[in-house]
């Protein structure tokens, strides 16, 4: 028989897949991979989700035209934020955007994530249409 077998010179030496939190998240060098965790994002997703934020601020501004002109909140949740004040609307709405941005973003290697990143940008340009349907009528 010919020589023993040898490992390759870059054969990956981790025993188990980045976790999620990591301290080398955004600076670390784990830039792809599929189904695992990465450190370092493709400037696309950092559109996407910037985008989703810029469009949740949109919305904000939208629906505060909005019930200014007399309209209502359609969300029952969001109604009842606004009924106890717009620092806590604001808040709990922006809040609660940052966080499903986020767990998208620390998740977009997996499965289908990417695709529903890109579709909830899509969603918000749908609900900022609407707002701005509203306006006009």
């Amino acid at each position: 028989m010919g020589e023993p077998t040898r490992p390759l010179p870059f054969q990956d030496r981790r025993r188990t897949s980045t976790p999620m939190f990591s301290r080398y998240w955004l600076v670390g060098r784990r830039k792809s991979g599929r189904n695992e965790y990465v450190d370092r994002y493709h400037p696309w997703e950092w559109t996407v989700a910037a985008t989703i934020l810029l469009l949740c601020i949109a919305d904000i501004v939208l629906t505060l035209f909005h019930l200014e002109a007399g309209g209502q909140e359609a969300n029952p949740a969001m109604a009842l934020l606004l009924r106890w004040g717009i620092g806590y609307f604001i808040t709990v709405k922006m809040g609660v955007n940052l966080l499903v941005v986020l767990v998208m973003l620390l998740h977009i290697r997996f499965g289908r994530v990417r695709y529903l990143f890109n579709f909830l940008a899509i969603c918000y340009v749908g609900v900022l249409l609407c707002h701005m349907a509203a306006m006009v009528i």
